[in-house]
C-alpha cells in the first residue's frame, strides 16, 4: 500500500515531467504527448511515467522511440528540480486506457436500447 509520501512524490514527478515534455524537449515525435500518471517503486528509485498520445499507430511508435531516447535527459532535469536522496530512473509507458474506453463506448453505442421495465405496483 502506498504511503502519502509515495503519492506526493509521484505527483511531483508527473508535474515536472509534463513541464519537461511540453516546454523543454524539442523532439517532434513526442509533440502532443500528455502525462497521464506516474507510479513510483516502493524504494523511489524507479518512476514509471504513463502517457497518452492521440493519433495514428505510427505516431505512437515514433513517440515511444523519442521518449525512450529522452529518458536520461528527463532524469537529469528531475534531479535538478526535485530534492531527493536518489534520482529515480524514468521509464515511459503508453497508457491504453483512453483507447479501451473509446472501444467500450463504441460497443455500447451499437447495443439496442433496453426495453422499459413495467411498474410493479
Amino acid at each position: 500500500m502506498k504511503s502519502g509520501r509515495d503519492k506526493r512524490i509521484a505527483e511531483e514527478i508527473r508535474r515536472e515531467v509534463s513541464q519537461i515534455l511540453h516546454y523543454e524537449l524539442s523532439d517532434p515525435r513526442i509533440s502532443g504527448a500528455t502525462v497521464t500518471g506516474v507510479k513510483v517503486s516502493p524504494d523511489l528509485r524507479l518512476a514509471r511515467v504513463y502517457y497518452a498520445l492521440p493519433g495514428a499507430e505510427e505516431k505512437k511508435a515514433a513517440a515511444a522511440a523519442g521518449l525512450k531516447k529522452s529518458e536520461g535527459f528527463v532524469r537529469h532535469l528531475l534531479t535538478e528540480r526535485i530534492d531527493m536522496k536518489f534520482s529515480p530512473r524514468v521509464e515511459f509507458f503508453y497508457d491504453e486506457s483512453f483507447e479501451i474506453d473509446e472501444k467500450i463506448q463504441k460497443i455500447f453505442a451499437k447495443l439496442p436500447p433496453s426495453p422499459e421495465e413495467p411498474d410493479s405496483d
